[in-house]
């Protein structure tokens, strides 16, 4: 994706110029390229078959949060109290 749509390292004054040059590549590309799955349809093509059956845009999303925590070496996370203690185990808390 990177070689594809930021050669050479674009220069913009803004991150609504930014998307807007982003959305006009993906669609040119999109509507250009063969779907790898099903070739006899492009991209473009899938997408707009799928359109349909995708969960509408509802506005914006906050969907990170960020929470200040500290780890020991033995993977104990600690937040706020001692109530909060979660171990590590696997990538997930447990």
């Amino acid at each position: 994706m990177r070689e594809r749509f930021f050669t050479p390292r674009l220069r913009v004054k803004s991150l609504e110029e930014l998307n807007a040059w982003l959305l006009d590549k993906c669609v040119a590309y999109a509507k250009t390229h063969r779907h790898p799955e099903v070739s006899e349809k492009t991209v473009w093509e899938m997408f707009e078959a799928e359109r349909p059956h995708l969960v509408p845009y509802a506005g914006l999303f906050d969907g990170f949060h960020s929470v200040p925590a500290s780890v020991s070496k033995t993977c104990t996370v600690r937040f706020d109290s001692d109530e909060d203690q979660k171990t590590i185990r696997g990538g997930s808390f447990s």
